[in-house]
Parts: C-alpha cells; sequence; structure tokens
C-alpha cells in the first residue's frame, strides 16, 4: 500500500502509457512507434496491437457480413470463457496495489478495508512467478502512415541506455532549452508547424516530435543538427539562471492531494526514493553551460539508430517515401 510522500515520478518529457488510439492526436503514437528496433515498454505495446490489428483485419477480410454474424455468434461462448479467464488472472491478491492518500489516522481503516477487498479476489491457477512475459521480434520499421490530413507529425525516437548512457538531471534543462530555443525557432517559428516536443526518460527511452508540421525531411534535418547545437551551445549566467528555474518549475507545480497522491504511486511503481531524486535537484540546480555541451555523444547516439516514424499527407509521405521502409494508408 503506497502512502503520499514528496517524491517526483516524472521524467524529462511525457511517457506513453497504455493504448494509444491511432487516431488519438497525432504527436502521441508517432514516437511511441518509433523506437521500434528498442525493447521497451512502448514497443512491447506496439508489438501487441500490431499483432492484434493484423488478426482481425486477416479474419475481417475472409468474411462476408453474414459470415461476420454467424461468426461471431458461434465464437461468442469462447469470448466470453476467455473475458471470465482474464478476470480471474488480472483481479487476483498478488495484483492487488492500494495506494492511500488520507490523513494518518485514516490509514489504518485503508488498510482493513483493503484487507477485505483481498480476501475476495481470485487465486490465480497459475502463480505469477510461474508466468512469462511474450516475446516478440523488434526491429528498426521507419514506418509511414498515410492519412488525408494536409499536416504532418514527424517523429524520431531512440534509447540512450541501449549506447551506455545513464540519465542526468541536465536532461531535463535540456528538455525546456530545445523546447524554447533550438527546436521552437527553427521547427516551429521557421518551420511553421504548431507545436514540438522532446522527452528524456529515465529508461533510455527518447523522443522529438513535431505536432501538425507542414514539413517533413526538413524538420527531419533540424533533429539530426541538435548534437551540433549542443556542442557549441554556452548561455551566460542570467539565461542558465531562467532555463533553471524553468526547469525547477515544471518539477514542482502546485499539487491537491489527489495530485500528491498520483505523484507518490508513480515515484513508488518506479523505485524512486528520495536520495536519487535529490541527486537529480543538485544535478539541476547546480547545472552549468558545460553540462548542457556534455549531452551531446547521448543525443548523438539516440539520433544514430535512425527511428523514424511520420503521421501524414500522403502525397508529402509519398515524395519522399526513400525516408521510410514502410508506408502504410490509414484511409
Amino acid at each position: 500500500m503506497g502512502r503520499t510522500h514528496g517524491g517526483d515520478g516524472d521524467a524529462a518529457g511525457s511517457g506513453w502509457g497504455g493504448f494509444l488510439p491511432l487516431y488519438a492526436p497525432a504527436h502521441h503514437p508517432a514516437p511511441a512507434q518509433a523506437p521500434g528496433h528498442a525493447p521497451s515498454e512502448g514497443q512491447l505495446r506496439e508489438a501487441e496491437q500490431a499483432r492484434d490489428a493484423a488478426q482481425q483485419k486477416a479474419h475481417a477480410k475472409s468474411l462476408d457480413a453474414g459470415a461476420k454474424n454467424a461468426a461471431f455468434t458461434e465464437k461468442k461462448q469462447q469470448l466470453m470463457e476467455k473475458l471470465s479467464s482474464l478476470v480471474k488472472t488480472i483481479f487476483t491478491a498478488e495484483r492487488m496495489l492500494v495506494s492511500a492518500t488520507c490523513e494518518e489516522s485514516e490509514i489504518s481503516a485503508v488498510t482493513q478495508a483493503s484487507a477485505a477487498l483481498k480476501n475476495v479476489l481470485y487465486v490465480p491457477d497459475q502463480p505469477g512467478k510461474n508466468r512469462s512475459m511474450p516475446s516478440y521480434p523488434l526491429a528498426k520499421k521507419n514506418e509511414g502512415f498515410m492519412d488525408a490530413s494536409q499536416v504532418q507529425y514527424v517523429a524520431r525516437a531512440g534509447n540512450y541506455a541501449a549506447h551506455g548512457f545513464s540519465y542526468h538531471g541536465a536532461l531535463r534543462i535540456l528538455k525546456v532549452i530545445l523546447g524554447y530555443d533550438y527546436l521552437w525557432i527553427n521547427v516551429r517559428v521557421k518551420g511553421g508547424a504548431y507545436g514540438c516536443m522532446n522527452g528524456y526518460m529515465r529508461n533510455g527511452d527518447t523522443y522529438f516530435v513535431s505536432y501538425r508540421d507542414p514539413n517533413l525531411s526538413a524538420t527531419n534535418e533540424i533533429y539530426d543538427g541538435i548534437p551540433a547545437y549542443l556542442e557549441k551551445f554556452d548561455a551566460d549566467e542570467r539565461e542558465m539562471t531562467g532555463y533553471i528555474i524553468g526547469t525547477i518549475s515544471d518539477m514542482d507545480p502546485p499539487m491537491n492531494p489527489s495530485a500528491k497522491g498520483a505523484r507518490s504511486m508513480t515515484a513508488y511503481l518506479q523505485e524512486l526514493d528520495y536520495e536519487t531524486l535529490s541527486k537529480e535537484r543538485s544535478q539541476i540546480i547546480g547545472a552549468q553551460p558545460a553540462d548542457i555541451r556534455a549531452l551531446k555523444p547521448l543525443i548523438a547516439s539516440v539520433l544514430s539508430d535512425g527511428s523514424l516514424c511520420v503521421i501524414g499527407n500522403e502525397d508529402v509521405l509519398t515524395s519522399e517515401k526513400q525516408m521510410f521502409e514502410t508506408l502504410e494508408s490509414l484511409t
């Protein structure tokens, strides 16, 4: 059972937890698809979704309307049995996790209620320790998804941990710097995109993505220019202080009890302790321009993976098809 504490469970950027519908804002699924070569959490989700979609598409093509109705009737019982099995697998005592945000005096009541709930949960047929994660073949795909829109969502992604680099608090500052300087000026101001984002997770996952972007290859070249920008990066004391203040303000937003509870749960699940968070904060507060320049090889390693995913206009993607290994129409 988790209790609220002051831990900060976020990394230097937003993650894409859970299922991502392809027609959600396209800057969400694009970076989630991009690092197809890396066995990250996002790639396991991608592989599962791709497998399910392929099976459904193949099955639908093999049936006409009448046959589909008959097939559903025939398989209804199988579906019910499968869902029942899933319920008994998911809602078990070993999977139960409780996070309580309350007064200290109310913890005992929560503990008692949790114990009562635990007693009515299912007992799994197969203990969790004997179950294994599914294995999927992973490979860089460089996919383009074509739709009827007039703009693109251009994403590059990779994993710096796969290249031997570790998370550093300066990555949080880099998120602010690129978001308000290099990417903002080149992708949005000069390039005409509606927005641009970048993020760096503690597990190494990294992304750069544009939002409602009229360009494609030009934006990709801007991403490739980040290491050169970092190599020459410099900022006076006033500028650096501004970047640091912007970073800390993003880390310490005003929170109500519910938000504190959510942050506490995130820190618990990510196994983040106060020592780790304190180290990160010290790295941020004490950061100098040299610390930003030192991130050049880390970012270069991510970009060297060459992982690309774009969702956008069919004509634009087709005209630059050499950038992709596969093109797929969404219309």
